[in-house]
């Protein structure tokens, strides 16, 4: 067959060496050390600097291609690291959990609706099928209201 190649490499030269792998793949570590930033003048600034970029910086995937997805933004939201050991403050970052959960899963039903063209006019014409009848319009206003409300009220 003249397609295969006239030699196949062996198995021991097509893998990469030992040094080869630890030149690549080393451990990266977690967090900066900022001993040595501290040490000097201005060592509590410093400190301080490095904790508020620590803070400050978004660690759930907001500036990468791949977000979260629903089921771990659930998990976060009745147990993670950000709530409240018990009471009344906890049962409130809760229930803000679910209602930020929600919203994200409307939201992301919704690009998804937009970004194709088909599904765009697949849904705009349900959404006109439901007003042609008289049964499913008090549905087509409740789903609207919001919108017209929005508008009447930026006027």
């Amino acid at each position: 067959m003249a397609a295969l190649p006239e030699h196949t490499p062996s198995a021991a030269a097509a893998a990469p060496t030992t040094e080869e792998q630890q030149r690549h793949l080393h451990a990266v570590p977690a967090t900066p050390d900022t001993t040595a930033a501290t040490e000097g003048a201005g060592g509590d600034r410093a400190a301080w600097i490095s904790w508020l970029a620590e803070a400050a910086t978004p660690q759930s995937g907001l500036y990468t291609d791949r977000p979260l997805s629903l089921a771990e933004e659930w998990r976060r939201a009745r147990d993670g690291a950000q709530l409240a050991e018990r009471g009344p403050l906890r049962t409130a970052e809760s229930a803000y959990g679910v209602v930020a959960v929600a919203n994200k899963a409307a939201v992301r039903t919704w690009e998804w609706v937009v970004d194709h063209p088909a599904r765009l006019a697949g849904v705009t014409a349900l959404l006109a099928l439901a007003a042609a009848f008289p049964g499913t319009r008090p549905l087509l206003a409740a789903l609207l209201y919001p919108f017209a409300w929005a508008h009447a009220a930026l006027d």
